[in-house]
């Protein structure tokens, strides 16, 4: 009885610290000071890490690379100034983007610094998770 007792506080407690989908924050860098030092820095310091940011529509609406990946399946890699952007092609926001955005436009990404699948000796990446129109 008092493992349960014990199991299910440890749940509750895991519970509670992990925030509920809706909270997950990113880390903002819409301004052009944050983003050109994002840039400059080639993404390093935000391995890892969630982030928002604000890039010319052009850049997912050219003709991407496609990457395999190790473990199976393919990606599409965008060149995007410094760090560039990755994504899955079944990705249903990128699909929609895809349609809806137009050239000259900005596109609101939110997403993860990770490796880039590319390589290129630890280069940085930012893997998409959501992809809309900027306001």
């Amino acid at each position: 009885m008092s493992r349960l007792v014990l199991f299910m506080s440890l749940a509750t407690a895991l519970l509670a610290a992990t925030p509920a989908s809706g909270d997950v924050s990113f880390r903002s860098l819409t301004k052009k000071d944050d983003a050109a030092r994002f840039y400059a820095r080639g993404g390093r310091g935000f391995e890892g890490r969630r982030i928002h940011i604000h890039v010319p529509a052009n850049n997912v609406l050219a003709k991407g690379t496609s990457v395999r990946r190790p473990k199976g399946g393919r990606v599409v890699r965008f060149e995007n100034r410094s760090v560039p952007l990755v994504v899955n092609p079944k990705n249903v926001y990128f699909r929609k983007i895809l349609q809806r955005a137009k050239a000259g436009q900005n596109v609101c990404i939110k997403g993860t610094v990770r490796r880039d699948p590319a390589g290129g000796g630890g280069r940085l990446a930012l893997w998409i998770h959501t992809i809309k129109r900027a306001p």
